[in-house]
This record gives structure tokens, sequence and C-alpha cells, in this order.
């Protein structure tokens, strides 16, 4: 046999490098991260893998991330100062190359914006004006956002301002289910009617408290969800919010802001400060006769409120236990009252939580919080039983029910 001819053979070029996620590069900005997976969902997806599937595959692949992206639901969020969140809006909206950035736009599901005010700020005020329309332009980009959170309680009056009229020359956000908005009061009710603008008829019939601190520019809290419907389900109306805090009395609370096509959709219903319990409520102790009598007034007004929610399953408020008078929680009116103890406060609660219930019976949990960090909870088995009340610890920063409306 004539000899096997020899092949000299050459040195095998080293792997290329496995190619980085594309970065944006703008001058002067950080580089923003694109096509990025959640550390967990990579962890997950690579234990579920043999290592003969993992031949040619890299946890940094391009390759693996492009063909997992249409199955991944993002979250993103700009957080920061308000220089440094609209030079990350910039970087996520004007890459060069957009047909990266189009499948992420279209992956994402919640949309938050969290600017924090600084005073002394060295970018200029060019940038700062830019701000409200990249926020409105990465919600249109985003065109399947279905969550949509705005905390703009630290940002500027004037870009508040700039932010909520833009909007009235932008789309609308039919497809967004839910909403929260941290905002100065009227900004706060004009983004809620952008979203809903069969549901909110703003402005809101502000009015003025008995110290004159209430206007339009407090910052308001607002929290809602609406099903496949289109209807709103679920309500949050936070500290200062529309008339809670004024001179209106209780039966024109929801009215004419939201009216009755509201009332009779909404499930959840909460609302996170409730001192003014009529227009003449004064501020203070409430200890007097005539208060006990506004009190058993406002309580039957309320009543007659949540009875036009037929659909109304979970209720909340507070009640602030420093307001609470020795003589006003044991009815007896006499001038050298002894100081409450935690018992009676506690049985005032559940017996205000009962004669609530006791009007309501397709309600199945009622709570009242104390603004001491406690709540007063009463939960009722099935229709038309009596509520079993208990004395719970409220969990900070939370917004499940009775604190929020998230499950």
């Amino acid at each position: 046999m004539p000899p096997r001819k020899r092949t000299k053979r050459t040195k095998r070029d080293a792997d290329p490098p496995v190619e980085a996620p594309v970065e944006v590069l703008v001058e002067e900005q950080k580089p923003f991260p694109l096509l990025m997976l959640p550390q967990l969902v990579l962890h997950l997806i690579f234990s579920c893998l043999k290592p003969s599937e993992m031949d040619g595959i890299s946890r940094s692949s391009t390759f693996l991330r492009s063909l997992l992206l249409p199955y991944v639901f993002y979250a993103v969020r700009f957080e920061g100062t308000e220089a440094e969140v609209s030079g990350l809006l910039e970087a996520f909206l004007y890459h060069r190359r957009q047909r990266f950035m189009k499948p992420l736009w279209e992956s994402v599901r919640c949309f938050t914006v969290s600017p924090h005010f600084e005073r002394d700020n060295p970018w200029g005020t060019e940038v700062m004006k830019k701000l409200p329309s990249r926020i409105l332009e990465g919600l249109r980009r985003t065109a399947r956002v279905r969550t949509i959170v705005l905390d703009l309680n630290t940002m500027a009056y004037a870009l508040q301002e700039r932010l909520a009229n833009s909007l009235k020359a932008s789309s609308g956000w039919p497809e967004v289910t839910t909403l929260r908005v941290t905002a100065s009061g009227r900004d706060a009710e004009i983004i809620a009617h952008h979203w809903l603008p069969s549901h909110f008829n703003y402005p809101a019939p502000w009015g003025i408290t008995v110290s004159g601190t209430m206007t339009g520019y407090s910052s308001v809290p607002f929290r809602a969800m609406k099903n496949r419907a289109g209807q709103l389900t679920r309500l949050y109306l936070g500290y200062n919010l529309l008339v809670i805090e004024t001179m209106a009395s209780v039966p024109g609370l929801l009215t004419p802001w939201v009216g009755e096509e509201v009332c009779k959709e909404l499930e959840w219903f909460v609302m996170r400060r409730f001192s003014k319990w009529s227009k003449t409520f004064r501020l203070g102790t409430l200890n007097s006769v005539s208060d006990s009598e506004q009190l058993t007034e406002g309580t039957q007004n309320l009543v007659k409120i949540l009875a036009m929610m037929p659909r109304l399953r979970r209720f909340a408020f507070g009640v602030d236990r420093r307001r609470l008078g020795p003589c006003l929680v044991r009815q007896v009116w006499t001038m050298d009252c002894e100081p409450l103890t935690s018992a009676e406060v506690d049985d005032w609660y559940k017996n205000l939580v009962k004669r609530i219930a006791r009007s309501l019976p397709k309600l199945k949990q009622l709570g009242i919080m104390d603004y001491k960090g406690a709540v007063y909870i009463g939960t009722r088995a099935s229709e038309g039983h009596d509520m079993t009340v208990s004395h719970e610890i409220l969990e900070a920063g939370s917004q499940r029910f009775p604190q929020g409306i998230d499950d």
C-alpha cells in the first residue's frame, strides 16, 4: 500500500469571543445593556439543560437571547435624578441599531419612571425639558405594556405639569390594565383621565381644608386597575386625594370626579386617608356629643356610598387613632375621663367594622387602618354571615390589600 499522505496540520484558530450584549454607545452616557435576560431566568434555563445540550451555547450568547426574547416579559425601570432618568431614556429609545430594540420594546410589560429632584443639578435646563417628551415616547414605543408606574412625587412641578399637558396630544393607553401614579393632584387627575377618559371627568371638585393646606399641588398617590372589558375594578385613593381632605361632604366623595358608572363596576376600593367624615368636622381630638353625632352621620353616609357599588367585595379606609377621645370611645360625657386603654380602642375599631359590615352583606373584607401601623380586618366566610374581625400589623411598603389593590 502506498504510504498515506500526510497533511500539514495548522494550529486552529482560537474560538472567536462570544459576542457581548449590545450596548448603547452614546457620548457622555453610561452604556445601557440591551437584550439582557434576568439572572433568575437564565439560571432556570441552564439548570434544565444537560451538558451535551450546552455545546455551542453560552450564557451570554446573543443568539440564545434572541431566541428567548419573544417569550420573556420585561419590566423596565428608569430611576435616578431627573438628568439621569433622561439619559437612560435616551439610551433606551435612540440606540443606533433600532432593529435590536424593536423586539425588546415589544416585550416590555411594566414601565416604571421614578425621577428624583436634585436642586443643584449640573445638567442644564435643556436636558430637563426633554424628560417629559422622552417618558411619553418610551410609553409609545412599548406599545404592549400592561402596567405603568409614574412615581413623580419628587419631580419638579413644572415638569409634572408639562408631562400631564403633553398627554392631551398623545395617543391613549388602551392596552394598559394597571396605572400607578404619584404626582400633584391636578396632574394625577389628567393622567388618570388620559388612561380611562370615560371614567374620570376631571377636574375634581377641589376644596380647601380648615387649615387651608389643601391645594391642587398636594402630593397624590393614585392606583387603579381595569379588566379586559375596560371596566375599572380596583381603585386606590391616597393621602390628600381629591375631596377626601376637603370641606366637601362624604356623599360627594366620588362624584363628579369618577361618576356613577365607576361605582357600579368597582370590586376593590381603598381610601388610604379618611379623616373628614363631614364638611363641618373640626380638627383635633373628637371627644364631644356633637363629634359623636357627626361620626354616626358620616358612617351612615359612607354606607350609603358603598351601597351604590353592587360588585364591591373589598373595602379599606383609615381612621386616625390619635383623634379618638376617651369620651367618644366610652360614650360617657364627663370632663375627667381616664386615658384610653389599648383594649378599649381595639374594641371601638372592631365594633365599627361590624357596624358597617351589617349594612353591607355582600362585602367579603373590610379593613380600617389606624395610622399607628395596625389594621382591623373583618372577613366574612359567606354572604350574609357576620364578619370575624382580627387585629393585624401592617407590612411596610406592601401594596396588597388592605394597603393597596394587589393580590
